[in-house]
């Protein structure tokens, strides 16, 4: 299920709509087991290595999100890193 928030001139966002459902090829959505031990290490000044426990073999990939700390408590925007293919238990991500 899928929600919208949308925010105004000043970044302030608005409640979460009800949830709609997305089906894809005519099928329902597959339940999957979330994936577990999420981690994260560094393995050298411009990238990060996520890595978690692939816990279903019915899933279609990963999305991986991600935002960056400005200053204090100001984050960028969430943005869309990458898309996993299907059983993949790690990523490494440029900073």
């Amino acid at each position: 299920a899928y929600t919208l928030v949308v925010s105004d001139f000043d970044g302030c966002p608005s409640v979460p709509s009800k949830p709609v459902q997305v089906f894809f090829s005519d099928q329902a959505p597959v339940n999957i087991t979330a994936p577990s031990n999420f981690t994260f290490t560094l393995p050298n000044s411009s990238s990060v290595r996520l890595s978690w426990t692939d816990a279903s073999t019915n899933e279609g990939g990963f999305e991986i999100w991600r935002r960056k700390l400005i200053s204090g408590s100001t984050y960028t925007k969430w943005e869309m890193r990458a898309l996993t293919n299907p059983n993949v238990n790690f990523l490494i991500d440029p900073t």
